[in-house]
């Protein structure tokens, strides 16, 4: 379709000019399809001619678009759309590619709390292509997949980049997709962000609902700064809700339990604490089983 863009203004209009556009409008076949779809007919058009013009410049760059990826609207994913309530109005609407887009993420409305990368929104255990991969990997997928099915807890362990967030967030949204409610917490931000909660009251809901939600992620454990605070007010009590209530809770790490009590062993303030390390790694050993990651960074190869 060639463009000539014609400001939208019916002042000073040649008759001429208006009828030539009102026989271009009519027999435009994006107009027309769009037209049919809100159930406006011609009176429309015939009356608003300048008006439909004016829309069908906006719409344009939505004509042979191939996804979001490629979209010149200036909100991504939603066109202006031509309405009829006694006024003609326009407005904005998802076209199918974000309607798409919207509907595969529907179930993030069960994420109570939602840390997970955005990549990794639609991820499920189904999509994950074992051809050509190890025994150990299909044994591990075989136990994540398992794990989410019954409501049991897993601690994921092993070097940077082996996919233990992606399997973690295959759980969550497994759970989700299901209807039920999801954290997904990244520890080490949780534990920065946690202190301003205090402040505006929401550090209460946010606890309560780690404590009380069907799936807990808790991502990335073993790379926060420990406080007192944060080991023996926040983590262990959260922890001692979801085990007295047989709820299942994820962890991911690049620390195994040796190492990752040694991590809780020593506060912020340099205070060496044995026994209440030993009392957190022991509530989160009865809670989930320990699976270890290993091999290339799935990072740059993605699953």
């Amino acid at each position: 379709m060639k463009e000539v863009r014609i400001p939208y203004s019916s002042k000073n209009k040649d008759d001429t000019q208006t009828q030539e556009l009102i026989v271009s409008l009519l027999s435009n076949a994006y107009v027309k399809a769009v037209m049919k779809e809100n159930n406006l007919d011609e009176s429309i058009i015939r009356a608003n001619p300048w008006k439909i013009r004016s829309w069908l410049d906006h719409f344009a760059p939505c004509i042979n678009c191939t996804g979001l990826v490629t979209c010149g609207q200036a909100i991504r994913g939603y066109y202006d759309n031509p309405v009829y309530d006694g006024v003609l109005q326009i407005e904005k609407k998802a076209c199918r590619f974000e309607r798409e887009k919207l509907k595969e993420r529907s179930h993030l409305a069960c994420f109570l709390i939602n840390d997970m990368p955005q990549d990794l929104y639609t991820v499920t255990f189904s999509r994950i292509n074992l051809k050509g991969e190890s025994a150990d990997y299909a044994d591990l997928w075989q136990a994540c997949v398992s794990a989410a099915m019954e409501d049991q807890g897993l601690y994921l362990c092993g070097p940077m980049g082996t996919g233990k967030s992606y399997l973690a967030s295959c759980a969550a949204n497994y759970y989700a997709m299901h209807g039920r409610k999801v954290c997904y917490v990244h520890y080490p931000s949780f534990t920065r962000r946690i202190t301003s909660m205090v402040k505006t009251g929401e550090y209460d809901r946010e606890v309560e609902r780690m404590g009380y939600c069907d799936l807990l992620v808790l991502d990335d454990i073993g790379a926060e700064q420990v406080s007192e605070w944060n080991r023996d007010s926040i983590l262990l009590p959260v922890l001692s809700k979801r085990y007295d209530n047989h709820l299942a809770t994820w962890f991911t790490s690049n620390e195994d339990l040796k190492s990752l009590k040694e991590h809780f062993m020593l506060t912020r303030g340099g205070n060496m604490e044995r026994m209440k390390a030993e009392r957190l790694i022991e509530r989160i050993e009865n809670m989930s089983e320990m699976k270890t990651l290993l091999g290339e960074d799935r990072r740059k190869t993605r699953i």
